[in-house]
């Protein structure tokens, strides 16, 4: 499986040897929850993403947020990997655990 996915056919690091995440903006609601919304680029695919994130400052001038998203690989265009008849393959669903760290602009 490991081999597969590395390969050409799904993840194409010799092509796309980077998975990119770009933050557009962060959004706080009333109740205190932040929003983090930007772009997800896998294998060249690039997707809209928002998610939860448990946001803490640090001083004045940066933030630490940290969460999980779900995606689905064949939102960037990566088919499902098998092995051993179809008994083993991978997950219709990967979870990101993701750490962003920010700071004001100018700092």
């Amino acid at each position: 499986i490991q081999a597969k996915m590395q390969s050409a056919v799904v993840l194409a690091p010799d092509e796309h040897p980077l998975i990119r995440f770009e933050s557009t903006r962060i959004d706080v609601a009333e109740n205190g929850e932040w929003t983090v919304f930007g772009r997800l680029s896998i294998r060249g695919v690039e997707q809209e993403l928002s998610f939860p994130a448990d946001v803490q400052l640090e001083g004045e001038h940066m933030l630490l947020a940290m969460g999980v998203v779900n995606i689905k690989p064949e939102q960037f265009g990566i088919k499902p990997v098998s092995a051993l008849g179809g008994a083993v393959r991978t997950a219709d669903v990967i979870r990101l655990e993701f750490s962003l760290v920010g700071r004001k602009e100018g700092e």
